[in-house]
């Protein structure tokens, strides 16, 4: 049922209803020049009802995104996917401020793309669009809004900042591994970081949480079965995903190298004498040093240790 009152020169429309137990919602609003606009807006609410909208909830983009994560993602995820989730909220925060999710509309959201694409990687905003399509689509499940404003959205980015990616050659490969072998000293554990990520494949997080318990010299395997939590100051974390838990096997050779690192007197097995886990920018600053120092094109690195 919709009334209609004036206050003042402007009028109001009031839609009320009763939900399945009974209970009485209201919903009004002021300010329309004419009544004819106020009727207009009591049957949009109308409609909107009838067709499972929820018309008394209106959050913000970032309220919502932020309900959203808590319940469907934050205790399925790992520690580090959440941190892409975080980052998102993060985004939507900064552009969109204190708009309403209702508001949304596919203009604005390509603007939204346009803003972060323009600094960023194909593959960071690949990321942002993946993120805040799943959200979005929450919003409609919920009957929040009707419409998905983030369809046929233009990707945009930045390409200078698209990583190339080429693989180092056998020859290559072999320059570097002789080079870090070469210049290896125990006290000095990233140079066996790298070595180790050659001959497994290895994430540098999953490296900095191996424990010599992880490392079975029988079998001649590694067990992948954690990661470390760069992100707050160190600490076990949870893989990146279940099908990132597996067991390596490796050459009697890395395992004979990786013994050197026991007089480091640790359980973690790459933690210097000092007590400390390399951190991913010092691998990598050692590794981009040595491809430098031995010719070979830092460029031509599918990708720094990560």
């Amino acid at each position: 049922m919709a009334n209609f009152m004036k206050r003042g020169k402007k009028w109001q429309a009031r839609v009320s209803w009763r939900d399945s137990n009974g209970q009485l919602h209201q919903k009004s609003k002021s300010g329309f020049e004419t009544k004819q606009q106020a009727r207009q807006y009591a049957a949009k609410l109308i409609a909107q009802k009838n067709d499972g909208i929820e018309v008394l909830e209106d959050p913000t983009f970032h309220d919502y995104y932020i309900d959203w994560y808590r319940t469907y993602k934050e205790n399925s995820i790992s520690d580090n996917t959440k941190r892409h989730y975080k980052l998102v909220g993060n985004l939507i925060k900064k552009f969109f401020k204190k708009e309403k999710i209702k508001k949304i509309k596919r203009q604005r959201y390509q603007q939204f793309i346009n803003w972060y694409g323009d600094n960023h990687a194909p593959e960071s905003v690949k990321k942002v669009r993946t993120i805040t399509r799943a959200c979005v689509k929450s919003a409609i499940l919920d009957g929040i809004i009707v419409k998905d404003f983030t369809q046929n959205v233009e990707m945009v980015a930045d390409k200078n900042h698209q990583m190339q990616v080429e693989y180092l050659s056998l020859n290559e490969l072999a320059k570097l591994t002789n080079a870090v072998l070469d210049g290896r000293k125990s006290i000095y554990t990233s140079r066996y970081m790298i070595l180790t990520a050659i001959y497994t494949g290895a994430r540098l997080s999953e490296l900095q949480a191996l424990t010599w318990k992880d490392i079975d010299l029988v079998h001649r395997t590694i067990r992948i079965n954690k990661a470390w939590d760069n992100l707050h100051g160190g600490g076990f974390t949870s893989t990146k995903n279940e099908s990132s838990v597996r067991t390596i096997r490796v050459n009697r050779e890395l395992l004979d190298i990786l013994n050197e690192l026991r007089q480091n007197d640790s359980t973690m097995v790459f933690m210097t004498h000092r007590g400390e886990i390399p951190t991913s920018n010092a691998v990598n600053k050692t590794l981009k040093k040595i491809m430098k120092d031995n010719l070979i094109k830092t460029s031509r690195l599918a990708s720094p240790l990560s």
